[in-house]
């Protein structure tokens, strides 16, 4: 893996971080999204960050021979991509009763995807990297811990507004885990950084 590709994802990752977390913080705190020109283009612009980290994630996996969490990785991926459109058109058409559905369905769809993709950081040779393998326990920790909101919401509705509550907390940290992926990127850099410089100092 070349240091230079691992420069790019790095810093590409951490811009998708950073615009994701404001416009969540702008929506959580106007209540609702907004379907204003600056709106709809930061949502536009995550959606086209998120597919691109995603190819550079894809072929980080493919590279390193990280067969199950490169394939269930590019599920989570299209899924996200999927649902990222869906959301997108609810903004713009608002009260469209069967997209809606169809957007939870591949919510629900996703969640285990992502418990899928969790495990595979957890259990398979991804483990051996240490910043992946917190990743993977990060990602099937929340993914846990949406199913567990779901089941506490339908048992209990009259706690719904406490639990809608920690439902903005568990969608303020799920874009920060890619942190983690970050971290290992820099880590990896840093590795490659040394050998070259043993090398040159070898020669």
């Amino acid at each position: 893996m070349k240091v230079q590709f691992l420069k790019i994802a790095a810093i590409l990752l951490i811009v998708q971080i950073a615009i994701q977390e404001i416009s969540l913080f702008f929506v959580l705190d106007s209540g609702v999204p907004q379907n204003d020109t600056m709106s709809l283009a930061i949502s536009f612009l995550t959606i086209v960050l998120v597919l691109i980290n995603g190819i550079f994630l894809s072929i980080y996996f493919f590279v390193k021979k990280f067969k199950f969490s490169f394939f269930s990785y590019v599920l989570l991926q299209l899924l996200d991509l999927i649902r990222n459109l869906m959301l997108l058109y609810l903004v713009m058409n608002p009260m469209q009763f069967e997209m809606m559905n169809n957007f939870l369905i591949v919510t629900v769809i996703m969640v285990i995807a992502g418990m899928i993709f969790g495990l595979s950081l957890i259990f398979s040779r991804a483990n051996k990297q240490r910043w992946l393998l917190v990743y993977g326990i990060a990602v099937l920790v929340l993914n846990i811990g949406y199913i567990v909101l779901y089941y506490l919401l339908t048992s209990n509705p009259f706690m719904m507004y406490s639990y809608l509550q920690f439902l903005q907390y568990l969608v303020l940290i799920g874009p920060l885990l890619p942190v983690f992926a970050v971290v290992n990127y820099f880590s990896e850099f840093q590795v490659k950084t040394l050998a070259n410089e043993h090398i040159l100092d070898a020669e």
